[in-house]
Order: C-alpha cells, then structure tokens, then sequence
C-alpha cells in the first residue's frame, strides 16, 4: 500500500471463468443465476490505507488494478452449512500487495486470505459477505517507493495485523450475458473506515533492509499506527478469452505488473 509500482496486485490476461451447470440457473424474477461455482477472474479493486503516526496523519492513494487470476482470486462456493440453498454463499478470495520475496518470487506473505461467508439475493442482485482471517498475520506490504518512512526506497514495510475481518457488499446484474458485480463499498479518505478492519486501534509497522524477510529481524523498532484503515471500490466480471489464453500462452507468462511503464 506504500507504492504505486511494486507494492500492488499482480495484472493478468484473464482467462475464461469456471462456470457449472447449476451458476447458469436462472431466477424467474429478474433473471439472476445462482452464483455458486462460479470465479470471476476480472476483479478490480481501487484502495487506499493510511493511519496516524506519531500524530501525523498519513494515506497511501492506490490506482485501479486486477487481481491475478489464481485460486482465491474472487471464487463464489456453497456455504458447507446450507449446500442446497443459494442464497448462502461463501466467497473466497484474497488481499495481495504484489511484494517480492525471496528468489525474486511473489511473496506468500504478502498474501493474506479470506473465507467470506454471506448472501445472495437473486431477486435484489445484494450480495453481502464477511468474515475474518483468524490469527496474527505479517504482511508484507512492499517496499517504501513512496518514500513515507526515513529509509532507503528498497526497505520493505510490514504490518502486523491481528484477526483482520473483510466486508464486502454489491450488486449483481448480468452484463454481456454473463453475472457482473459492482461493489457498494467505496475507497475510503482519511480518517476511513474502509471494509478491511484490523480488529484493534492501533497497528504495529516494521521496516526491513533487501535481503530480510522476518519482522522480528528488523534493525528498528516497530512503528505504531493509530487508527489504522484499509478500504477500497471494486467490480467482478467474468471476461471474455484473452489473446493470450487463445494463443495457448501459461498464465504465469502474461503477468505484468502495474505501473511498469
């Protein structure tokens, strides 16, 4: 969240969703499938973060960018508790700041994922999950290109957050034919809130030099954000092939990543 050009979701060529018999069911009313087993691989997210550090106010502004189609990207499940009803849903996806760790890889750790549990109205298209990604996560958010802490633009920036819980909230209608979802939620501006709460008022921030990857090796004492937030606008779709999918082309290839002109 504290750069515009490595500290971000990875882009892809989308390629075709994984739709099953049962997503293609209609509702009489308005004609809204069932959404369970159904991935939307086009999932646009538009965020913002910020908090208070040593009462000064800070906010990172975060461009348009799509998730790369992996699992838990924006997948719609049965919830296990009500499998024959389709109104009950799981969402599973994931947060991602697109930071790289060792060997020059994505870093798992900069991934945090979550398992929504909610609803869906056919009738009203109100899509509705929440849930919480229970235990005490480190997140890798990237390195410091955007200059907001005395360090070396290379140095890495984590957050420790403690049962973080994601919100979202939408509309389905059906666009080109296929479901399209339009978040309710909107990027938040300071002081927030935004739909991800860390579940507590106060953040702990560790700054790392190349080379290290665990928090507990950082040469400086963490940094405490007051009132921290993260939120952000977003749509799901499903895309038509791309041109690298119709080529034959492995996902891994087509990524690119933002910004990098």
């Amino acid at each position: 969240m504290f750069t515009q050009s490595r500290f971000v979701p990875c882009v892809c060529c989308a390629a075709l969703a994984l739709l099953s018999p049962a997503a293609l069911a209609q509702s009489p009313d308005r004609g809204l499938p069932d959404l369970r087993g159904i991935t939307f691989l086009d999932y646009h997210i538009t965020d913002n973060v910020g908090g208070t550090i040593s009462g000064n106010p800070i906010i990172a502004n975060l461009v348009n960018d799509t998730l790369t189609p992996i699992p838990h990207t924006f997948t719609v499940d049965a919830d296990p508790a009500f499998p024959l009803d389709p109104s009950r849903i799981i969402l599973r996806t994931r947060l991602t700041s697109g930071s790289v760790g060792p060997g020059g890889i994505i870093d798992p750790n900069g991934i945090v994922y979550f398992d929504l549990p909610g609803t869906y109205n056919q009738t009203t298209g109100a899509f509705d999950v929440s849930g919480t990604a229970p235990g005490t996560t480190e997140w890798n958010l990237g390195t410091n290109d955007l200059g907001l802490f005395p360090v070396p633009a290379d140095w890495t920036v984590w957050a420790r957050l403690t049962d973080p819980t994601l919100s979202l909230n939408g509309i389905v209608s059906i666009v080109n034919g296929n479901p399209f979802i339009t978040g309710l939620n909107s990027t938040p501006s300071f002081p927030g809130p935004g739909n991800l709460d860390p579940n507590t008022s106060l953040i702990d921030l560790f700054l790392l030099p190349p080379g290290l990857f665990d928090p507990a090796l950082s040469p400086a004492p963490p940094i405490p954000v007051a009132d921290p937030f993260y939120g952000f606008s977003w749509t799901a779709a499903i895309p038509a092939p791309s041109t690298a999918a119709l080529l034959g082309i492995p996902a891994a290839l087509a990524l690119r990543r933002r910004r990098t002109e």
